[in-house]
């Protein structure tokens, strides 16, 4: 996991404080955060962690990374659309978006084998972190079984990503991520894609 430190504003009980933290925050210190009325993405809103150009990618090949590219472009964000990169077309990039989720349908139409994506999930994670690449990734949400594609691609983001954005999620999910989290990577929730969107847009600068 990649210790990358930002300028970031918190806005808390009307009074706005100037501090520096961890991208990877540790969840218990996100939830007390929450406790204390604070909105999360408030947090992250004005940090400044990534940098263009930037990819939109796919690590499972789920049709949520089309849903979010039609926001980028409503949102006029800056980004290369690629839900099939890999590692050898990243030389010019400075921040992947990757959206987490396997899709059997979306893997057998793009003719790619889970442990084919398995592995260019590898690779770009290792690439991304050899060369100090910013990883934002988001996971829309549904249901997943210890073992299966989308939880092996959870695990992998979780502990390399500068930052998991988790969408709406029921409890019994946000504890499966939880437990996954053993590096305490930084992984905030939002309730909606929109609202993810925003997040990202103040994560990453021209």
């Amino acid at each position: 996991m990649k210790k990358r430190r930002i300028a970031t504003m918190l806005l808390l009980s009307g009074i706005m404080l100037i501090t520096t933290v961890y991208v990877h925050l540790a969840l218990k210190e996100k939830v007390e955060l929450e406790k204390k009325g604070f909105e999360v993405n408030t947090l992250v809103s004005v940090g400044i962690i990534g940098q263009e150009p930037v990819v939109l990618t796919s690590f499972g090949q789920s049709a949520d990374v089309a849903l979010l590219k039609v926001l980028f472009e409503k949102e006029k964000v800056n980004f290369r659309y690629d839900p099939y990169v890999n590692a050898e077309n990243l030389l010019d990039i400075k921040t992947i978006i990757a959206v987490v989720g396997a899709s059997v349908k979306g893997l057998s139409s793009s003719g790619v084998k889970p442990e084919e994506e398995l592995q260019r999930v590898d690779d770009m994670l290792l690439y991304a972190n050899e060369y100090d690449l910013t990883l934002i990734s988001v996971f829309r949400g549904g249901e997943f079984k210890k073992g299966d594609l989308t939880s092996k691609l959870i695990s992998k983001v979780l502990s390399s990503a500068d930052i998991l954005i988790v969408v709406n999620e029921k409890e019994e999910v946000r504890n499966s991520i939880e437990t996954m989290n053993t590096n305490d990577s930084y992984v905030i929730y939002v309730p909606s894609i929109p609202k993810a969107v925003k997040v990202i847009e103040g994560l990453v600068v021209d």
